[in-house]
């Protein structure tokens, strides 16, 4: 017995030295599905987002400090007929400058259709509705600039030749180009404390309290306002480009809350403080919290956006045995699905949908559907169905299906912004 042992340890022992000096795909596949690690066909671009992802599908002007186009404008004629359009453009504006989620974004729509009083948002507009230069009392353009924060708006837009004069109607440009200018300088907090709202209505209140300040808060109509331009967001957002009124492609800049390494992305978006596990995540690698069968459990906040960690097609949505929902995402390429428990599926997400890689799909579910405590399930197996297995216990043949995905959670996590 001994000596068996010893040979069993010393072809261990040889096999390891073999292995270890090829380098080995991204997720470890077993031999029958190696085909897959040939797979020479288009990948995921992180500066291309699409509809539903953590980030838009262009439109940004250069990330935060970015020049804005003179001719830039969220697209003509700016009336009630192109209301969501518009909407939806600068939506992807702001998330592709600043990181913003579809929900952060359409909390500053929501603000801004009930300052402007237009759906279409009018950058024009004096307060109470006459369209023309700035009358210079009340409000004017998208967020309603009065008093010192009006004039500081119209000289901006002067000084940088978005506006010939004082005396004429400001633009898209115009509106967009200050309200960055703001954002950089005296409202930094506005950016910071929008960014950790997971909720529309979280995006609504954010902003209101943090930048426009109202005298009449009117948060109601507010978040009613937003969760239609989040609608239109979830129908659009994949069909609309702001423009420069010119044929290229107006500029993107990279996701800065979503970690995404080469083909996948961290499930949850947001900055490291999401999760409150972190220290699940060592070594190079994701703690399997004491699954009979590879499987990670990630700890955080009820409602915090879950993104696909890798792209596919839904290939399963059931009930989790605690009542929320399982996720499965189906990924041809590797020939994994990867499944997501105890969330609340995103509109739209539903068997047999495409999803793109870093696509909100759900959001983490209440403590109730957590089994006790609010977190998200994942794990990856070979196949497009996962096996039912539990933490209560899993069959030695289901379980060798199970892909460790760890090393891919560890990576991403790191790629997550600190705060």
């Amino acid at each position: 017995m001994r000596l068996i042992l010893k040979r069993t340890g010393i072809i261990v022992s040889m096999l390891a030295l073999v292995f270890a000096s090829f380098p080995l795909p991204a997720l470890a596949l077993p031999k029958d599905d190696q085909d897959a690690l040939t797979y020479d066909g288009p990948r995921f671009d992180p500066n291309v987002y699409g509809l539903g992802g953590a980030c838009s599908t262009g439109g940004g002007t250069g990330g935060p400090n970015g020049t804005v186009p003179a001719n830039w404008t969220l697209g003509q004629p700016a009336n009630s007929e192109n209301a969501a359009k518009r909407q939806v453009n600068l939506m992807k504006a702001m998330m592709a400058d600043y990181g913003f989620t579809p929900r952060q974004a359409a909390g500053v729509i929501g603000n801004f259709v009930v300052e402007s009083g237009g759906a279409y948002l009018p950058p024009d507009v004096n307060e109470g509705g006459r369209h023309g230069p700035p009358a210079f009392r009340g409000g004017y353009g998208w967020a309603q600039w009065t008093g010192s924060r009006q004039r500081t708006f119209i000289d901006y837009a002067v000084k940088k030749k978005y506006m010939a004069s004082r005396n004429v109607n400001a633009t898209d440009a115009a509106d967009y180009a200050y309200l960055k200018h703001e954002l950089n300088t005296g409202y930094k907090e506005t950016v910071r404390d929008l960014k950790i709202q997971t909720t529309i209505e979280g995006a609504v209140v954010s902003w209101e309290r943090t930048f426009e300040k109202a005298g009449v808060p009117a948060i109601g109509a507010r978040g009613t306002a937003a969760r239609k331009a989040y609608e239109n967001y979830q129908k659009l957002a994949g069909t609309t480009e702001p423009t420069n009124n010119e044929d290229t492609d107006p500029a993107t800049t990279d996701c800065t809350q979503a970690g995404i390494v080469g083909d996948v992305a961290f499930p949850l978006l947001g900055s490291k403080k999401v999760v409150k596990n972190p220290s699940m995540f060592k070594n190079g690698t994701a703690s399997r919290g004491g699954h009979p069968y590879i499987a990670f459990d990630i700890l955080a906040n009820t409602g915090t956006p879950v993104i696909a960690f890798m792209s596919g097609v839904v290939t399963r949505m059931s009930h989790d045995k605690c009542g929320g929902r399982l996720i499965g995402v189906y990924n041809k390429e590797s020939g994994i699905v990867i499944s997501y428990l105890h969330t609340a599926p995103e509109p739209g997400i539903k068997e047999g949908a495409q999803i793109k890689l870093a696509q909100q799909i759900a959001t983490v579910g209440n403590k109730t559907i957590g089994c006790g405590t609010p977190h998200l399930h994942i794990d990856g197996f070979r196949g497009k169905m996962r096996a039912a297995c539990k933490r209560e216990g899993c069959s030695p043949e289901n379980a060798a299906k199970f892909v460790d995905i760890g090393p891919q959670l560890y990576k991403t996590f790191q790629e997550l912004p600190d705060n």
